[in-house]
């Protein structure tokens, strides 16, 4: 459905005006835009539902701001990326909904810290769906660590400042960004053992 529609805001691009860059970056730009709105609708209300309307916002914002440069599983299909991500951002926007009440800050805190190493090592992660260059790779892995440390700080902040909300809503984010690098590391593992 996205691609569908990026390709199709793309042609109407194309045919209206004189393009600057290749078919390929307008589709890629608008993939990018239509699946970062669709998701991010789809977390605000869905945040709306479980009445953590802001903290869906700051989830979805905190996990977005890692994930694009930390990488992850890919999917080879659209339809399993958005069946995959809706039902991740469903599952995670849950949890912050049952984990804000009930105050398991410590052992939130130790897969928080796990969740870190792993980012830390495994990012950024490519994959046959988006490959990096050796600059590429660079940049991310120093931005995605610089992003990495940020959401760490507020972690330990709002730890510190016993905001349990906001605690375990940018905890979240990072779990759910360690979780994604280590099925990519796997999907890579398998694959290479294919060949």
């Amino acid at each position: 459905m996205i691609v569908w529609l990026s390709k199709k805001t793309t042609y109407y691009i194309i045919k209206k005006t004189k393009p600057t860059y290749s078919v390929d970056m307008y589709n890629y730009a608008f993939f990018i835009i239509y699946s970062t709105l669709f998701f991010g609708v789809f977390s605000l209300i869905v945040g709306i539902i479980f009445h953590i309307g802001l903290e869906s916002v700051i989830f979805f914002c905190s996990f977005q701001a890692i994930r694009i440069y930390a990488g992850g599983f890919h999917s080879s299909k659209e339809i399993y990326c958005e069946i995959i991500t809706s039902s991740l951002l469903l599952i995670s926007l849950l949890l912050i909904k049952l984990l804000i009440p009930i105050k398991f800050t410590f052992f939130i805190l130790l897969i928080v810290l796990f969740s870190t190493i792993v980012i830390y090592f495994l990012a950024p992660m490519d994959s046959s769906e988006k490959p990096l260059t050796k600059d590429d790779y660079m940049k991310f892995r120093f931005i995605s660590r610089i992003i990495l440390v940020f959401l760490l700080l507020l972690v330990f902040m709002f730890f510190s400042f016993k905001n349990n909300s906001l605690f375990v809503t940018f905890s979240m984010s990072l779990i759910l960004e360690s979780v994604l690098l280590i099925a990519g590391k796997l999907k890579q593992l398998l694959s290479s053992k294919n060949l």
